[in-house]
């Protein structure tokens, strides 16, 4: 069978083939592209929370701290 009256003929069987194919690529590829907008939200949602933790990091490097001169050592009883 020749090649380009493989494609072109207007066999039934051969056109079905080749529009179940194509669906089957389409619906990878719709699958592909779901699963990599779930990747990039879970991305973001990653960079946002080390923002914040980044954020929370500076807040308790800069809050106010008792002298160490001044702390009185605890008392044990050994």
């Amino acid at each position: 069978m020749d090649v380009i009256n493989f494609f072109s003929g207007g066999d039934v069987v051969t056109g079905a083939i080749m529009a179940l194919s194509l669906l089957v690529m389409l619906y990878a590829m719709a699958l592909m592209n779901r699963a990599i907008r779930l990747l990039q939200y879970q991305v973001s949602a990653i960079e946002n929370d080390l923002r914040l933790m980044g954020e929370e990091l500076k807040m308790i490097g800069n809050r106010e701290r008792p002298d160490p001169a001044k702390i009185k050592p605890l008392k044990s009883d050994l």
